[in-house]
């Protein structure tokens, strides 16, 4: 009988979802991902899953399924950085003895030491990118920051992309070929009909790339609707600028304070339209949570694999303000529409967003590393 393969996922953002405690540590989608896929995965007998955090306390954390450790060094006083030098490998001894052993980890500032980390153990790694900003430098992009995605995508064992446009353009960046493999999300939602939709909505934090400008303008623009932005403080100025702005909208309601996943699939369920006006993503979880609660999804300028329309989940303004509010426009007139739509978004989340399929997958990538 084969050992065991132990697989650590690494994500700071992931803290959260364990602890319940959002002011030491947002999530983000790539942080929810990785949570849902540690879940996922852990229902597989062969394999032994273990949450690793860096610096983030896990003593008082539990999970039933889910080992949880921290390679932070347990010494805060004495010497001075003693805890340099405390062997980060030496902390997750126990959980490595005998078997195949496999690092998977989100592109974050630590995705070196990450990797080191795998090499002490003799573990594979894989990378996970999420945003398309993961793999092609974005506007505005540092030079540092774009010799630490270089230098770590060089790396590791195995890189796991979301859509082929991902994958083409980090083979052409970077000259790494991936797996594709799309993000999930459980599929218990129930379908509810148009007349029981209150709102129009958008979430993300609050980011520059996310434009949420945009979102406050459509707020403007339809006086005779309601709108609700769920958006968690990133950038500091940017939220004070938003806050400010969104206080003179009385049609719209701004919440700021992270909430779990659970509560933002119940505010899902009750909109009637999902707006998304970033200006580069990966494939948005909103996405799979719009589809997944039966919301039509208006995007600006996001449209990974052409999926709004190959799908009829959505639609696509290519990045043009009048298009973007003439798309809305007709999912609020056209009933028909709409109804179309949301029925096509909760079937596309069951055929192509389930996370058993998706973890399905990752599996067939460990063992394809390992065996």
């Amino acid at each position: 009988m084969l050992d065991k393969v132990h697989v650590f996922f690494c994500c700071e953002e992931s803290y959260s979802l364990f602890s319940g405690e959002f002011s030491k540590s947002r999530f983000g989608g790539a942080g929810l991902q990785m949570y849902l896929l540690a879940e996922e995965l852990a229902k597989d007998s062969t394999l032994d899953v273990t949450f690793v955090f860096e610096k983030l306390d896990v003593s008082q954390l539990h999970h039933n399924s889910i080992k949880l450790v921290s390679t932070e060094a347990p010494i805060r006083r004495g010497l001075p950085y003693i805890s340099r030098f405390i062997n980060k490998a030496r902390r997750l001894a126990p959980y490595t003895a005998d078997g195949d052993k496999v690092v998977l980890m989100t592109m974050a500032p630590n995705a070196e030491r990450l990797v080191d980390l795998g090499k002490e153990i003799g573990a594979k790694t894989i990378l996970r990118i999420a945003s398309d900003a993961d793999n092609i430098a974005p506007v505005g992009c540092t030079p540092q920051r774009q010799e630490e995605i270089m230098a770590a995508i060089s790396c590791v064992d195995a890189v796991v992309t979301q859509t082929p446009e991902q994958k083409n353009a980090l083979l052409k960046a970077n000259g790494k070929e991936s797996f594709v493999i799309g993000n999930g999300l459980p599929t218990d939602g129930a379908y509810a009909n148009r007349n029981s939709r209150d709102y129009i909505l958008w979430v993300s934090s609050s980011q520059y790339l996310k434009r949420p400008g945009y979102f406050l303008d459509l707020a403007r623009i339809f006086p005779n609707e309601n709108f609700v932005m769920l958006m968690p403080p990133a950038d500091k100025l940017l939220s004070a600028v938003i806050r400010r702005r969104a206080a003179k909208i009385d049609n719209l309601t701004l919440i700021e304070n992270q909430i779990t996943f659970d509560e933002s699939r119940k505010i899902f369920s009750k909109a009637k339209l999902f707006i998304n006006t970033s200006e580069v993503e990966g494939f948005p979880n909103t996405f799979l949570q719009a589809a997944g609660e039966g919301v039509p999804i208006v995007s600006m300028s996001v449209n990974p694999h052409n999926v709004l329309s190959e799908h009829g989940i959505g639609t696509c303004a290519d990045d043009n303000l009048l298009e973007f509010f003439e798309l809305v426009s007709e999912y609020l007139k056209d009933e028909t529409e709409w109804e179309e739509a949301s029925r096509a978004g909760t079937g596309y989340l069951k055929e192509h967003g389930n996370i058993g399929s998706v973890a399905f997958k990752y599996k067939e990538t460990i063992n394809a590393l390992v065996r």
